[in-house]
């Protein structure tokens, strides 16, 4: 996982119910359905680390190819998603 110190930028891609039932701390909701059609909110993070994150680390692979294709330079995925993060009882913010 990146530092916050890169300004890294932790995108979950999961549905907004399961945003807000768990999420990484700091990190955005955009909906995987939805990415394509909100790309534009990404903008300023083109040049810049983009973690993308779903629940088990699978969805976040598709994801990543979008945003490789729009020209996203620095774009990876959270391995094992949710489902690894909250197995290892690591912090979650819940809203």
């Amino acid at each position: 996982m990146l530092s916050n110190a890169e300004d890294a930028l932790l995108l979950d891609i999961r549905t907004p119910a399961d945003f807000k039932a768990g999420r990484v701390i700091g990190s955005k909701n955009i909906p995987f359905a939805d990415l394509t059609k909100r790309m534009s909110e990404l903008e300023k993070h083109k040049n810049k680390p983009i973690v993308i994150i779903c629940k088990t680390g699978q969805t976040a692979s598709g994801a990543a190819n979008l945003l490789k294709k729009a020209e996203y330079t620095n774009v990876s995925r959270m391995a094992g998603g949710m489902a690894e993060w909250t197995g290892q009882n690591l912090p979650l913010v819940r809203k």
